[in-house]
């Protein structure tokens, strides 16, 4: 009996033994692994806090490399410019150039809102003018070709790079003429009717084109450009296209990314639309630019609501005078 009895004892002592020592494994195991977990976070806290770092430096440089509006208002003294990025860095940029009688501006929208896409808008901004300030007389269509091939270059070795839409507008007094040149983007173009377009509208026989209002007394007219953007495939082989026509007084162009247009209502979730935004823009014509973005961001920020900002917002209007 004594000996069953000293087997069973020494039995237990070695399975309490036993689970002693598998349990130190355990906390062992569980300590070198909170351990490990802890210097993991560390880590990622440190590499988010440099990412961090990192797209607010590409903020800096993105929002220091644009135009000064007072460069826009030396050229057109009546003009404005709606800047909403949606983020800290964005994928869109405008562009100026200033060459005698000659301006010229442009709004490209990358596909991207990331570090990615403020870098290639800074490229985007370096091309244009590197290709305008060497040969001034250079049509806004060749221009955006040459863009076209220097991105492509550029991003030639990665089949998912970027994608950028851009409309250019060439406006030049010595000749009395514009130009507009677009891949995948397209602008507005604000006069007043005429005394005989007038009548025709007052009895119902004033025809218009697509993409084309009025209100009787404003038309509002789209000017399209390509419907490819640049990029390394979409339009690879095929060359941007020159509109041009005369230069008249008293008449308003605007240039933007889709930001505005995509914008959700708060209450019914619908998008804004193109559409409405073409209608918005007819009817503050009575107004000066400056005046004209004021109602802009109101009707804006009424149309939100509670929404948040889904996308980077930039309109660029101007007058003739």
């Amino acid at each position: 009996m004594v000996y069953h009895i000293c087997g069973a004892f020494t039995l237990l002592l070695l399975i309490l033994l036993t689970v002693m020592f598998l349990s130190r494994r355990v906390k062992a195991r569980k300590k070198r692994l909170e351990n490990r977990l802890r210097d993991k976070m560390k880590e990622a806290a440190k590499g988010k806090a440099d990412m961090e770092g990192l797209i607010k430096y590409a903020g800096i440089v993105q929002h220091a490399i644009l135009p000064a509006e007072g460069r826009l208002a030396y050229a057109m003294p009546n003009s404005f410019i709606l800047n909403m990025p949606r983020d800290s860095v964005s994928g869109y940029y405008y562009w100026i150039g200033i060459n005698g009688d000659r301006f010229l501006i442009a709004v490209g929208d990358c596909t991207g809102h990331d570090v990615g896409s403020a870098m290639t808008t800074l490229m985007g901004s370096s091309f244009l003018d590197e290709a305008f300030y060497r040969r001034s007389d250079i049509s806004a269509s060749e221009i955006l070709n040459e863009l076209k091939e220097r991105l492509a270059a550029v991003d030639k070795s990665d089949e998912h790079a970027e994608t950028m839409d851009i409309g250019l507008l060439s406006i030049d007094r010595s000749n009395n003429s514009v130009g507009f040149s677009g891949a995948g983007a397209q602008c507005f173009r604000v006069r007043q009717l005429d005394e005989n377009e007038m009548l025709a509208w007052e009895s119902g026989k004033l025809k218009t084109g697509e993409g084309t209002q009025t209100d009787g007394k404003y038309l509002i007219e789209t000017i399209p450009g390509d419907r490819f953007p640049l990029g390394v495939q979409p339009g690879l082989g095929q060359e941007l296209t020159l509109q041009e026509w005369d230069l008249e007084k008293e008449t308003s162009y605007y240039l933007f990314t889709d930001g505005y247009s995509d914008q959700f209502n708060g209450n019914t979730g619908r998008k804004f639309m193109k559409r409405n935004f073409r209608n918005l823009i007819l009817g503050i014509q009575n107004y000066p630019m400056a005046k004209q973005k004021e109602m802009l961001e109101e009707r804006l920020m009424t149309w939100r609501g509670s929404a948040s900002q889904t996308d980077d917002i930039l309109v660029i209007g101007f007058k003739i005078e």
